[in-house]
């Protein structure tokens, strides 16, 4: 038989069972101290969760939770106002820096087309102004120049002279408003008392305005481009007559 069990043996109906009953064995006393302080510890927490100190304790614990994760966000927030405005005054620096430079080389390009242009309206005028040249002259003028170029002059009429101007002036017209240039009045007397005016022909007995300065001169007609002199209202003396008068001073 093993140690620390106890048989018991008994009979019933002349039949035999057997019970076997484990021994008591006796705790120690420190198992049973052990248990005895986590229920006193079980319930001084539950005596704890319902102390209004311990309560205060953890609101205010709470409460200094938020205030922090309250900071932490706002510090984050005026971060990215930062960056955001950061953001912005370089964006604007950049679009500021892109409008110089592609100003800086529009003007370059438009000062490079002005040159072009006026040398085109200046090659245009030289191929459109005609003069009349005697054979000596023009094989004269013919030996300085390429044997690839011919260069041919016609007489032309009076009326065919007239269209050449009004059409350079419209050329110069047209420059001045490509480029830009403030507009210069150009005139030029014809043939028939007729005026060119720009690249418009006046004729005689025009209605016309004129301006001088900011004022304007309504109702005006235009008579002739000869420029008449002034006769002088006081009359010339004739020296004799003069040398009379000395003379008869005199005596």
């Amino acid at each position: 038989m093993k140690e620390g069990k106890e048989i018991t043996f008994t009979a019933t109906n002349d039949l035999t069972s057997i019970h076997i009953e484990p021994e008591q064995v006796p705790q120690p006393r420190s198992m049973k101290r052990g248990k005895a302080d986590s229920s006193m510890f079980c319930e001084s927490d539950n005596e704890s969760d319902e102390d209004p100190e311990y309560l205060a304790a953890v609101k205010i614990l709470k409460e200094e939770k938020e205030r922090g994760l309250c900071v932490i966000k706002k510090k984050h927030e005026s971060m990215i106002d930062c960056a955001n405005l950061l953001a912005i005054s370089e964006r604007e620096r950049i679009q500021e820096l892109f409008e110089e430079k592609l100003a800086l080389i529009q003007k370059r390009f438009t000062e490079s087309n002005q040159v072009k242009t006026r040398r085109m309206a200046a090659d245009e005028a030289k191929q459109h102004s005609h003069h009349i040249s005697t054979p000596e002259s023009t094989a004269s003028t013919n030996s300085h120049r390429s044997k690839d170029i011919c260069y041919l002059t016609v007489l032309l009429t009076e009326e065919e002279m007239v269209d050449d101007l009004q059409m350079m002036a419209a050329a110069t017209q047209a420059l001045y408003h490509v480029t830009g240039i403030p507009k210069v009045i150009s005139a030029a007397p014809l043939s028939g008392n007729r005026l060119l005016l720009n690249d418009k022909v006046i004729e005689p007995n025009t209605p016309c305005t004129l301006r001088n300065g900011n004022n304007l001169i309504r109702n005006c007609v235009f008579l002739s481009t000869v420029v008449k002199e002034k006769e002088n209202k006081e009359k010339r003396k004739d020296p004799e007559v003069g040398k009379k008068a000395n003379l008869n001073g005199r005596l």
